[in-house]
């Protein structure tokens, strides 16, 4: 994700309980985009965050089934002003994250059309037959997956 950002000369911020690997996010991004990205910071806590950004991507499993209960974004913390919001989780369809961000405003979108891509690509990367994307789909929002 942070690859596809640079990619677009975004502003990207890391947010992360562990620096150590956000520092590791951090340097790939300056050895492998160069020149090319607008601005990387890395902050400890969400409440640095600006009040006004464009995208906030959760890439944890905080809040996947079965630990529903959980949100990456803490209580106390208000959600800031966002354009989207997106959550890779994609069980439960609907988050308490993305509760949170949709409740300040934010449209929201889960992981689960990244889930069907990735399994597409797979499809055709074993197969070498172009993917039925939409069955895909289909299986998977009328299943009890």
């Amino acid at each position: 994700i942070v690859h596809a950002l640079a990619y677009e000369k975004a502003h990207i911020t890391i947010c992360s309980r562990n620096s150590v690997s956000a520092s590791k996010i951090a340097a790939d991004l300056q050895k492998n985009f160069s020149g090319k990205i607008n601005k990387t910071e890395i902050l400890a806590s969400v409440s640095e965050l600006d009040q006004e950004i464009d995208l906030i991507v959760n890439t944890t499993p905080v809040g996947m089934e079965p630990y529903t209960e959980s949100s990456p974004w803490p209580e106390t913390v208000p959600f800031p002003g966002c354009k989207l919001t997106y959550d890779l989780i994609y069980r439960p369809k609907m988050t308490i994250f993305l509760q949170q961000a949709q409740n300040a405003g934010s449209t929201v979108v889960n992981g689960l059309g990244m889930l069907v891509h990735q399994a597409a690509r797979s499809f055709e990367m074993w197969t070498r037959i172009p993917a039925p994307i939409e069955i895909m789909r289909q299986a998977v929002t009328c299943s009890n997956f």
